[in-house]
């Protein structure tokens, strides 16, 4: 089978990303909705977006942005240039249903708070969690659900990727929430190892770090795209995961708003975390 993970640059081998990862390893020792939202547990942010703080434990909470879903063009649209990958093509209409995400990456005191233990190769409590794959982030919401009553999952990959392009406020910039990338995103231009989330600026509608910090993995698989409009898509059943955003080791072009990670399903590395969703 054939294995595309494009970190480094359009086309990078799975070997060159292992020996990355030893080298860090060695270096560094709603109306429609069903939730319920209480009174002490909702906010509206200044923009008018609606925004969830949601306890887990002392001093970790989640904060989640309300998405009431919407239609948008999903992929290589004209902002993204020529930067633009052949399985970023055709741009095709993709519907979603609403739904919440995290502000943040998952940090690694949320994970510690819910697993008990931290795979992260830089350690902090504020900064993401990494070394870690989809299987693992099952088995973590499925505990972070129980433990809060909230239906957590990963966004799939056009949820993620409305979210990024700041979904019924986008401003159709080539980056999340800019077309500075230096202003939103931690990247290889002035970075080389993982910073606390919310360090830099937020999208449109106060979403962090979708651009660069580490790449995110959402819940599908990878398939190519079609032409066809769709109504909440779910991906492929291809055994290749997808990564959204680019990270800290990423070039510009890497951290687009469409562009196109994937690796195999079980794969995992100092560069990769995700962001949490919620079942509406």
């Amino acid at each position: 089978m054939t294995t595309k993970f494009r970190i480094f640059c359009c086309a990078t081998s799975l070997i060159a990303c292992a020996v990355f990862a030893t080298a860090q390893e060695t270096a560094v020792a709603v109306p429609d909705s069903t939730i319920t939202v209480t009174t002490d547990s909702a906010a509206i942010a200044g923009n008018g977006i609606e925004q969830l703080s949601i306890p887990v434990t002392d001093g970790v909470v989640i904060d989640v942005v309300y998405i009431p879903g919407g239609t948008f063009m999903m992929g290589a649209t004209p902002e993204q240039g020529s930067d633009a990958a052949a399985d970023e093509k055709p741009v095709h209409e993709v519907t979603l249903s609403p739904y919440y995400i995290a502000a943040t990456e998952c940090t690694q005191a949320l994970w510690e708070a819910i697993m008990g233990y931290n795979p992260s190769i830089t350690k902090g409590a504020n900064l993401p969690v990494t070394n870690i794959n989809i299987y693992e982030c099952h088995e973590f919401v499925k505990l972070l659900s129980k433990k809060t009553g909230y239906t957590f999952r990963l966004p799939t990959e056009a949820e993620w990727e409305y979210a990024a392009r700041g979904a019924m406020e986008s401003k159709s910039t080539k980056y999340s929430g800019s077309n500075d990338l230096a202003a939103v995103a931690w990247t290889s231009a002035d970075s080389s190892e993982p910073h606390a989330v919310a360090a830099k600026a937020p999208n449109e509608i106060g979403l962090y770090d979708m651009s660069g910090n580490v790449y995110e993995i959402c819940e599908d698989e990878y398939a190519p795209y079609s032409s066809a409009a769709q109504t909440d898509p779910k991906g492929g059943s291809s055994d290749q995961q997808i990564f959204r955003g680019g990270g800290y080791i990423s070039a510009a072009s890497d951290c687009r708003t469409s562009v196109r990670s994937f690796a195999p399903t079980d794969y995992k590395d100092a560069f990769i975390g995700f962001r949490l969703a919620i079942e509406p």
